[in-house]
């Protein structure tokens, strides 16, 4: 008995086009949404920021400038952002490490002296070498956490959180290198000059693909 196969129905070939339809929608509006946000990374990166008040200010005292480390250094903070997007690194891209080992080492520079405590997950051996290549292991624990002392008696800390992982294929400047390098500005200036709650500065990574960094901290 020979067997005849029959024709898909209309109803099944409808949605088998609709799913394809939909699929390839999502791809289109993954990649504008990428070269979109690197697109504004270019931007921010080639900004004349030097005629910010923010970086001009002027003391009450008209006896001199602000010294660096009392304000918002805007060329020092875009110095900092074209190191950290100088290429892509969304989440287990292994040139995120990169980014994470100038950020550790920026934030050891800062604190060097000082009573702010600095926790690294990474020192533990959380990165793997495969060939020439190095990879993130356990991404959930590649958090940069700082913690700065508070001049009074105070237990309950102030958070301020930002993310040094991009979307793919971004060099990930609007998002969120700018909030890492402002969270580097914030500590280098609590540091000289501390508030009287303690301050924790948490620069994690996997927030593109879930909260993930972020998450973690608060359990």
């Amino acid at each position: 008995m020979a067997l005849v196969a029959r024709p898909p129905s209309w109803w099944t070939a409808t949605v088998a086009t609709v799913l394809q339809l939909a699929v390839f929608a999502s791809i289109l509006l993954f990649v504008i949404d990428s070269l979109a946000v690197s697109s504004t990374s270019s931007r921010i990166l080639d900004r004349d920021m030097s005629v910010s008040s923010h970086a001009t200010s002027q003391p009450s005292d008209p006896g001199g400038p602000v010294p660096s480390e009392q304000i918002f250094d805007v060329e020092r903070a875009l110095g900092d952002l074209a190191q950290i997007t100088r290429t892509p690194h969304s989440l287990n891209d292994p040139r995120s490490i990169d980014v994470r080992d100038y950020l550790r080492s920026t934030i050891e520079d800062i604190i060097s002296g000082s009573d702010a405590k600095f926790s690294d997950p990474l020192t533990n051996g959380t990165v793997a070498e495969f060939g020439s290549k190095r990879w993130l292991v356990y991404w959930e624990d590649s958090s940069l956490v700082v913690r700065v002392p508070g001049t009074g008696n105070h237990t309950e800390a102030l958070l301020v959180q930002a993310h040094y992982d991009a979307v793919p294929m971004s060099h990930g400047a609007y998002d969120d290198g700018v909030g890492v390098v402002v969270c580097l500005e914030l500590l280098r200036n609590l540091i000289q000059h501390p508030v009287r709650h303690p301050v924790l500065i948490n620069i994690d990574w996997g927030e593109e693909n879930g909260l993930f960094g972020a998450i973690l901290f608060a359990r």
